[in-house]
């Protein structure tokens, strides 16, 4: 049996979603080549809309992401949350070698907003959060275990690029090792790249 709470909160982000007027564009930082990360007006309103309408519905007060690229989502999450989550990346730096110093310098206006340097598969443990999102490499052997991290620390789980059958195969394998049968999550399609949402409170 679906949770109520969980079933509301997937009908809040499809309604509140449509009419999410987040622009990410003024948080981008200021270097060149930036704009291929734009992406235009399809990027903006089914990347950074979305996951700002994640984070406007769920209020997470703690935000934990892998993969922190140039800050998009980690923005959006921040601004969705009224800007007083507490916010942890993790990114290894191989999208391009300025993303970490640009991002990090991007979320200084934010005092509970950091960036560490960190391969996924060796993060350290983590404390409980409210909202992890998984958005780094798209091999399955990446996906699986940033998949099986998120789910022990994290009430919610946002997973990118579900799209690609690798990371789709590895989110659902992982889900099915924790927890076997019926559980909640719900697929968003028609987000840039495909997102799965995981609600992990009700423990089996």
């Amino acid at each position: 049996m679906m949770n109520e709470h969980f079933l509301d909160v997937v009908k809040q982000i499809r309604l509140q979603w449509s009419t999410d007027e987040y622009d990410h564009l003024p948080y981008l930082p200021k270097i060149e080549g930036i704009d291929k990360w734009n992406g235009g007006e399809v990027f903006r309103k089914r990347y950074a809309a979305f996951k700002h309408t994640v984070a406007k519905v769920i209020k997470p007060r703690s935000v934990v992401e892998i993969g922190v690229g140039f800050g998009v989502a980690a923005c959006a999450f921040i601004n969705g949350a009224g800007g007083t989550c507490s916010y942890c990346g993790f990114d290894d730096g191989s999208m391009d070698e300025r993303s970490l110093p640009a991002v990090s310098e991007t979320l200084k206006q934010w005092t509970l907003a950091k960036v560490h340097h960190y391969e996924s598969l060796h993060i350290p443990e983590l404390d409980r959060v409210d909202l992890f999102h998984v958005d780094g490499a798209h091999d399955y052997a990446h996906a699986f275990a940033d998949v099986q991290r998120a789910m022990k620390c994290a009430l919610w789980v946002l997973i990118d690029d579900t799209r690609d059958s690798q990371v789709a195969a590895a989110a659902m394998q992982a889900l099915y090792i924790k927890r076997p049968g019926n559980v909640n999550w719900c697929s968003f399609e028609d987000s840039f790249s495909g997102d799965i949402l995981l609600y992990m409170g009700d423990e089996p």
